[in-house]
């Protein structure tokens, strides 16, 4: 057990939260490829420390926690414990995490599961903060393009990812998220996760193709693809992987050393760009659409305040009531009547079209609606 408990101390800032973390080599590394200085002030620090110790003390130390903890409820297929001022999290792994104030202990029995619960405390931790704070979730992803705040907004397979991934490609997009947006009345946030890209839409990426299939073994995530299936990709563009569900994850740093680009913690939001892809369509057709019709989809793809991966605070404490986060109904009206509202619909050919156009060229594009 001493060589896994040699451990080294950093500190980390994303979204004006600096991060004292102790714990292995191993367990920080890969930590570099989400959490990426943004400039805010720093107004809260946190110490996290990452211990493994051996099955025998770990199970005793459950024992005792769930001995004299006051209660209990189920949450993220683990259990949380509360008592005594502290917040306990398990799961079979096993893992545990001990809460107090801003001080958070992680216990496992392996260095494995370590890699990935010190990155989701972090994540649950500035989701949380950010709620507090009076952020409202959305499911969207979101670049910006020539300073311009760009928020892709629709049900899955609406073609966010595709529209994200092409103006990162083509119109040097920066890149902000995927999947979350936090908004607030002033700016734009994101929490760190990874991109999920379906291995159509890598085909039909001269720049993503190659590097998937040149940089399999070196991917910091896991992969649910064997190797011979993404060496498949090689030169099959747009037809080995129709119809297809398989997906393959990025993070942050690989996204921009895939895409040469350069990934952003916070923005601002100019436009709400509702994408729908259609077969038949050449070019792209960027449309008006009414102030119902947004907020009825920004109301589908709502996540506050019963987002389904932090339905239940075990990292930090909501500052409100459930039935007041519910007002982000209100705040959704506010948004889609101060920001430009854009449905752009594209096509198959939709990297050709986005190669031609500048980032400036394709900003009028949404500024005619």
């Amino acid at each position: 057990m001493s060589e896994i408990n040699t451990r080294i101390e950093t500190k980390l800032r994303c979204l004006g939260i600096e991060y004292d973390i102790s714990a292995h080599r191993s367990v920080i590394e890969p930590m570099s490829h989400y959490l990426r200085a943004d400039g805010c002030t720093i107004n809260k620090r946190v110490k996290i420390d990452a211990q493994c110790i051996h099955p025998t003390q770990f199970h005793t130390l459950v024992s005792e926690l769930e001995t004299h903890s006051l209660s209990s409820f189920d949450v993220f297929k683990g259990k949380t414990i509360l008592g005594d001022g502290h917040r306990f999290y398990f799961e079979q792994e096993p893992c545990l995490v001990d809460v107090h104030d801003d001080e958070i202990r992680i216990f496992s029995t392996s260095l494995e599961p370590l890699k990935y619960m010190v990155l989701r405390v972090i994540r649950e931790h500035l989701y949380r903060s950010k709620e507090n704070a009076g952020y409202v979730s959305f499911h969207s992803a979101f670049s910006q393009v020539a300073e311009h705040g760009l928020m892709y907004v629709g049900t899955s397979g609406a073609g966010k990812t595709t529209l994200l991934l092409a103006t990162l490609e083509h119109l040097a997009g920066l890149y902000l998220c995927n999947d979350r947006v936090l908004i607030s009345e002033k700016d734009v946030c994101t929490i760190p996760l990874p991109i999920r890209i379906s291995l159509e839409t890598a085909t039909n990426s001269k720049k993503l193709n190659p590097f998937i299939t040149s940089e399999y073994f070196d991917l910091t995530r896991p992969q649910c693809i064997n190797h011979a299936r993404w060496e498949g990709i090689k030169h099959q563009y747009n037809t080995q992987f129709k119809d297809t569900d398989d997906k393959f994850e990025l993070s942050p740093l690989e996204v921009e050393r895939c895409l040469n680009n350069t990934s952003l913690n916070h923005s601002k939001l100019d436009y709400i760009v509702f994408p729908r892809f259609d077969p038949t369509v050449s070019g792209l057709k960027a449309e008006p659409i009414s102030e119902e019709s947004s907020v009825r989809i920004l109301r589908q793809e709502l996540y506050t305040p019963n987002d389904k991966l932090w339905v239940d605070p075990w990292v930090v404490a909501r500052d409100h009531e459930v039935v007041n986060l519910q007002n982000s109904h209100a705040f959704i009206d506010s948004l889609v009547s101060d920001r430009r509202r854009v449905a752009l619909t594209y096509g198959p050919d939709l990297n050709l079209v986005l190669a031609s156009l500048s980032p400036a060229e394709f900003i009028k594009i949404l500024e005619s609606v």
